[in-house]
C-alpha cells in the first residue's frame, strides 16, 4: 500500500510546551495543524534568529491554522492567541478578516474574534487579537470538557496570502483583567523582506 503524502503539517504534541513563569501553553508551528503545511510552494519552515522555529505563509488562499490544548484546569480563565508577523513585502490581506477563534471541550460554542491582518504589515511580532479573546473553563468540567481548541483562519475571501509568519500559539492562564497580554508588538525588530 503506497504511503500517505499528507499536504497538512500535522500537530505533534512535542511542540506544546507549558511556561512556568508567564503561565502559559506555549505551541510551535510543529504543534499545529496547518492546512498545506507540509507543501513548500504553500509554507516553509525556518528557524528565527533566537532558533525557534517560524512557519511562513507562502501563498495560500485557504489559511487554516488550529490546535488544542487538553486538560486544562477546570475554574480558570484562558487567553488564547497567535504570536504572529506579517512581512513588509506580504500580499492579499487587505480588505480581508482573519479570525482567531476558540472554544472549551467537544460541545462548546467557538467565540470568534475578528481581526484586519494588513494593519501589521511590516511591523514585528505581534499577539493577535489585540482584543483578548478569554474562555473559561468550568469549576465542574468533566474530563471531556477540559481541551481548548483554537484556530487562525482566513477562508472567505478566496485572494492569494503570503507573508504571514506565525511564530507560536499560546493559551495563557489568567486570573484577572490586569494579567491579560494586549496585543502589543514586544520585539520592536524590523523583518527582513
Amino acid at each position: 500500500m503506497p504511503k500517505c503524502q499528507c499536504k497538512d503539517l500535522v500537530g505533534d504534541t512535542d511542540f506544546i510546551e507549558w511556561q512556568e513563569a508567564e503561565k502559559q501553553f506555549k505551541v510551535s508551528p510543529r504543534g499545529l495543524n496547518i492546512v498545506w503545511g507540509n507543501s513548500p510552494q504553500y509554507w516553509k519552515l525556518f528557524k528565527s534568529m533566537n532558533g525557534s522555529e517560524v512557519a511562513e505563509l507562502i501563498r495560500v488562499c485557504w489559511l487554516e491554522v488550529v490546535g488544542a490544548i487538553e486538560n486544562v484546569c477546570p475554574g480558570r480563565k484562558y487567553q488564547v492567541g497567535f504570536r504572529v508577523a506579517l512581512k513588509p513585502n506580504a500580499r492579499g490581506w487587505q480588505d480581508c478578516t482573519a479570525l482567531v477563534v476558540a472554544k472549551v471541550g467537544e460541545s462548546g460554542k467557538m467565540i470568534p474574534t475578528g481581526l484586519d491582518l494588513s494593519q501589521y504589515y511590516g511591523k514585528g511580532f505581534v499577539d493577535i487579537p489585540a482584543e483578548p479573546l478569554v474562555v473559561e473553563v468550568p469549576e465542574h468540567a468533566s474530563p471531556s470538557e477540559t481541551k481548548i481548541s483554537f484556530g487562525l483562519y482566513e477562508i472567505r475571501q478566496g485572494n492569494w496570502k503570503s507573508g504571514l509568519q506565525i511564530h507560536y500559539a499560546f493559551v495563557r492562564e489568567i486570573g484577572s483583567i490586569e494579567q491579560l497580554h494586549v496585543g502589543t508588538a514586544r520585539l520592536p525588530r524590523p523583518l527582513p523582506d
